[in-house]
């Protein structure tokens, strides 16, 4: 199917092309015999392919993607696999933000900041950078670079690098690329919290004196009280969006109309916003469509307007001078209306307002520190003794005076007096023996104790039962030798056996009279 032959300092693999049934060579440079064999099986089963139409197999598909573009080129020539040609960098980035501007499906924002990525990846890589030469490392040199060189902020290098993600993996759909190299990339922003900065409303009434005109005075209130995004919420607001008797305005919004049922929402025209809207409604023209005329022209970039007005009043501007303006309004929403209220009203999910927009002010500090959140507790009570119920053994261990002193509930002064703890040495539970003589399930119902002890105590067999065996109840004290209320030692019963379902008493003298062992417990039979 094809051969290897020497050609000079190299290899030369001649076979027949499976298309147009001619006679191929490809030649694969100086190189190992080894190696030239490997291309030579590769080949073959490229051949293979072509001919019967079946995929190709892990190994065939793991050797095209290590070779280098010259050996590629030359398989492609002679129709093995399909050609995907030598793409450069510039020229990728270029005819694919072009077909989508053609497209229409995104904004002329939109493609500005794709602009901003696009430069970024031509400064750093070069415009003749062919795709199939960036790796996962130099991708990672990429994302160092625009934090280190270029200056740019933590979420920002996020963004571009989410932006990036995106342009290489339309290459890899296309076939030009095997593999993303910025796959690896994290481009997720997340909540920075030094750029948060609440507006009070002192600050915007001083910013109203510096707005001139009553449409950048509207602008102004729309974005600090109804918490617009701007521009880009701005710009296609109309007359027509106003329902001045509902007081209501419908507000479009391009950044989330590719969500569906999200492209736009009807958000109530608050009271600080009322006067100024009715301003800019009386200053417009007959048969005016757009509520900001001179915004949508772009004759004024409102950043740097909006920080020279705040210069103006003394003040340092803030980071992030429009978004913190709609975040200061998603924290007063949040404090008087439920959450899923104020996140409908100002076009966000409430996990975003959480992470980027409501803030902590001083207000909720000095809120907490005046108003109690509940019923005040109340001073002056006497503290309770310490609970016997749950700890007995601090009455026992301090004597009787514990116990003279009255508690402030007479109940519990009653049951101190009641209750008493038993001596350490006594088994407060033993786990029910299977098996044996009935006068061993007797003995079992009892607190075990030594040999002597016990035949003192008087709990032999038909001695006491101690009947409270509830978890954490408290046997009764026991006399210890030498009391004056020491019981006398009772006569020994008869044990009780089982004959054939029958209970029998068996005479005393077939009975081994019982006593202590060496070990100190009874002796049974």
């Amino acid at each position: 199917m094809a051969s290897l032959s020497k050609d000079g300092s190299g290899w030369r693999i001649l076979f027949v092309c499976p298309t147009t049934k001619k006679r191929r060579t490809i030649r694969t440079g100086k190189c190992a015999k080894k190696n030239a064999e490997i291309a030579l099986n590769m080949i073959e089963r490229l051949i293979q392919a072509r001919q019967h139409g079946s995929p190709l197999t892990g190994q065939t598909v793991e050797w095209l993607k290590v070779i280098d573009e010259r050996l590629r080129g030359r398989l492609a020539k002679a129709g093995l696999i399909e050609a995907t040609g030598v793409v450069q960098l510039k020229a990728f980035l270029d005819g694919f933000i072009e077909q989508r501007r053609r497209r229409g499906d995104v904004t002329d924002s939109t493609l500005i900041v794709w602009g901003h990525t696009r430069r970024n990846l031509i400064a750093f890589f070069g415009a003749d950078r062919l795709l199939r030469s960036i790796t996962p490392s130099d991708a990672d040199d990429w994302s160092g670079w625009l934090r280190n060189e270029e200056g740019l902020s933590e979420n920002t290098c996020r963004k571009r690098t989410q932006f990036a993600k995106g342009f290489l993996s339309v290459a890899e759909q296309r076939g030009l690329l095997d593999r993303n190299p910025f796959r690896s990339l994290v481009g997720r922003l997340v909540p920075v919290p030094e750029r948060q900065f609440f507006v009070d409303r002192a600050t915007i009434d001083a910013l109203l004196d510096q707005c001139h005109g009553p449409e950048y005075r509207l602008l102004l209130i729309f974005a600090r009280y109804m918490g617009v995004r701007v521009p880009s919420e701005i710009v296609p607001l109309k007359w027509s969006d106003v329902d001045w008797e509902g007081q209501r305005i419908i507000i479009t919004s391009p950044k989330t109309k590719r969500h569906r049922g999200h492209d736009r929402r009807v958000c109530p025209i608050f009271p600080e916003v009322l006067p100024f809207l009715q301003e800019a409604w009386d200053a417009a023209p007959e048969g005016a469509t757009w509520i900001f005329p001179s915004i949508r022209s772009r004759e004024k970039n409102l950043r740097t307007w909006l920080q020279k007005a705040i210069l103006k009043t003394g003040r340092t501007p803030w980071p992030r001078l429009w978004v913190n303006l709609r975040a200061s309004r998603a924290t007063e929403l949040a404090d008087k209306y439920p959450s899923h209220v104020g996140a409908a009203w100002l076009g966000h999910t409430e996990t975003i307002a959480d992470a980027h927009y409501r803030q902590v002010t001083a207000e909720h500090y000095d809120r907490a520190a005046q108003e109690a959140t509940g019923i005040m507790p109340t001073f002056g009570r006497k503290k309770l003794a310490q609970k016997p119920a749950q700890s007995p053994h601090v009455l026992v261990n301090q004597g009787s005076s514990r116990n003279e002193t009255s508690p402030a509930n007479p109940e519990i002064g009653e049951a101190c007096e009641t209750m008493t703890t038993p001596p350490l040495n006594i088994r407060r539970h033993e786990p029910r023996r299977r098996g044996g003589r009935c006068g061993d399930r007797d003995r079992n119902r009892r607190p075990r104790l030594p040999g002597r002890r016990r035949r003192q105590a008087g709990l032999g067999p038909g001695g006491p039962r101690i009947r409270n065996r509830q978890p954490g109840a408290l046997c009764r004290q026991l006399p210890r030798r030498g009391d004056a209320a020491e019981p006398q030692r009772r006569h020994r019963p008869a044990p009780r056996r089982h004959h054939r379902g029958l209970r029998v008493r068996l005479p005393q003298r077939h009975v081994r009279a019982g006593g202590p062992d060496r070990s100190g417990r009874e002796r049974r039979r």
